[in-house]
């Protein structure tokens, strides 16, 4: 029989030692929480274990965003438009970590450390860990029927608050970048107009602190308390429910557990970060196919989540998997930050993971033209039958017969392709949704501009000489590009300004030289463990 462990202190679950802000330091441990790495690959694990240190670099594109006012600028040249949306997409100045989905090429790990509650903050031995795992969970808010309304109307105007705030941010940062490039009665005119953002900034802070002072004081009064919400399966194959936990439970059964694996380092490789430590570590799921009764996602993009570790510690060792014959106590980490996860057609994250389509090659498909399965239709007998002429869609009434159709994935795939660029020109007239423009790639531009604007033009600098010299450039390039859509064309011209066309005209340039955007790639700054 396995000797039983020597009794010791309780042990605290913690960030690795790599995330704390000095590395060799227990006192700063002891005020960590359990961490995530993000990673562009999905052999996430093999990576971590490899160098657990080299993980990507959280940066502005993995906080929430909310749309918000754009600032107000002077109209263009002949009043038109300066840019293609009165809207920006900005952090919502929650600082709130936004996770990508594993279909935005975006992964993550949770990753703790193990540690004697003890003085100089001593590892903890891997072999008295009988067992390690993380829950996911959302914190909720019970409210007063009668007290909704008022709550909703304080929200929204914090909400609206750091919108503006986080415009604000915006202008300064830009007025800060502009200054050292400017003349030097434009310095002054930009000095003075960075001061005047700069208390304008002061006093939305300000009035953010007081509306928050007016959600707690509305908190109090209508007894307003907030529920944590763990996942519980059911018997039924991926349903489940969110249901009230405690925060440290002595045993979170029936909770959704995802497993911790401890990172065992090579015994060769002094230098390998997982020798400094018991580290732990695991998968972060983003998505699920699971829901509740009533079909609402597990996970979805409105709700706060945050993860919560845990290890059981056992007093004599056993075989791994099999039921431990004497287990100690279970030990809790802080929560993690809260995060939200990222909408599916997050920009920035369907960026990550772009696709192309191959059209046919239609000498070759001609040559080769026979009857191929690819994908089948069943009609079954009293079918909707149409055909195509060219004055549009030719009613064949209902079929009288049971039929199996098959087409090539040619010739879908060109049909596809026609349906697409004839219905585009029409969705953005019909709705004036001219925005859509700039998510093209198919744009080709060319205009002759100063070889010293390396940048997008100032929406606010920019003067009427300027747009006028660009016009005729602007003009020619949206003709290339829109050349059998002469409403469009005219549109585009009548409507926004040379200054805006001539900015879509970089963004694509931009975008052609660079080729799909493969997101923001920054790794972490590695530590050394003295």
């Amino acid at each position: 029989m396995s000797p039983v462990h020597e009794a010791e202190r309780d042990w605290m679950v913690v960030a690795p030692w790599w995330k704390w802000s000095d590395p060799v330091d227990p006192q700063v441990g002891r005020l960590t929480q359990p961490v995530f790495q993000k990673y562009e690959t999905s052999d996430v694990a093999n990576a971590f274990l490899k160098d657990p240190q080299r993980s990507l670099k959280f940066v502005q594109e993995d906080l929430v965003h909310s749309v918000q006012a754009a600032p107000a600028i002077p109209l263009g040249l002949g009043g038109r438009l300066r840019r293609f949306s009165e809207k920006v997409y900005l952090p919502d100045g929650t600082n709130t970590r936004k996770l990508f989905l594993d279909a935005h090429k975006r992964f993550y790990l949770v990753v703790c450390s193990i540690h004697c509650d003890g003085p100089g903050l001593p590892r903890a031995a891997r072999a008295k860990v009988c067992e390690a795992g993380f829950v996911v969970r959302r914190r909720t808010a019970r409210i007063p029927a009668p007290a909704r309304a008022e709550g909703l109307e304080i929200v929204q105007q914090i909400g609206s608050t750091r919108r503006r705030l986080a415009v604000a941010n915006m202008m300064t940062a830009g007025s800060a970048q502009t200054a050292a490039s400017t003349t030097l009665v434009g310095a002054m005119t930009q000095q003075a107009r960075a001061v005047t953002q700069l208390r304008q900034r002061a006093s939305t802070i300000k009035l953010l602190e007081l509306e928050r002072v007016r959600l707690e004081e509305w908190v109090d009064r209508v007894g307003v308390t907030a529920e944590l919400q763990g996942w519980f399966p059911s018997a039924r194959d991926r349903i489940g429910s969110w249901e009230a936990v405690e925060s440290r439970p002595e045993d979170p059964a029936g909770e959704a557990v995802f497993r911790l694996r401890p990172l065992i380092p090579d015994p060769n490789d002094r230098e390998h970060a997982g020798q400094f430590g018991t580290i732990y570590f695991g998968l972060l799921p983003t998505s699920s196919a699971d829901a509740d009764e009533r079909g609402q996602a597990r996970f979805d993009d409105t709700q706060f989540y945050e993860v919560q570790c845990f290890v059981r510690r056992h007093h004599r060792p056993h075989p791994p998997g099999t039921p431990c014959p004497c287990p100690d106590r279970l030990f809790w980490s802080q929560s993690t930050e809260p995060y939200k996860i990222a909408a599916h057609f997050d920009l920035d994250g369907t960026s990550n993971r772009p696709v192309t389509v191959q059209l046919p090659d239609l000498p070759a498909l001609a040559a080769q033209a026979r009857p191929t399965a690819g994908v089948s239709f069943a009609r079954p007998e009293g079918s909707v039958q149409v055909s195509g002429g060219s004055g549009g869609p030719i009613p064949l009434g209902l079929s009288g017969a049971p039929q199996i159709c098959s087409f090539s994935i040619p010739l879908i795939t060109i049909v596809a392709m026609f349906v697409f660029e004839i219905f585009l020109p029409i969705v953005v007239l019909l709705f004036g949704l001219f925005f859509l423009l700039k998510l093209r790639f198919c744009f080709s531009p060319s205009i002759d501009l100063s070889a010293s604007v390396a940048a997008e033009l100032s929406l606010t600098e920019t003067t009427t000489t300027q747009e006028l010299g660009m016009e005729a450039a602007v003009s020619a390039n949206v003709d290339a590009a829109f050349p059998a859509q002469p409403e469009m064309r005219s549109k585009l011209k009548g409507t926004f300004s040379p200054v805006a066309l001539a900015n879509m005209a970089r963004q694509q340039e931009r975008a052609a030289v660079k080729g799909p955007d493969s997101g923001v790639i920054e790794w972490e700054v590695r530590k050394e463990h003295a």
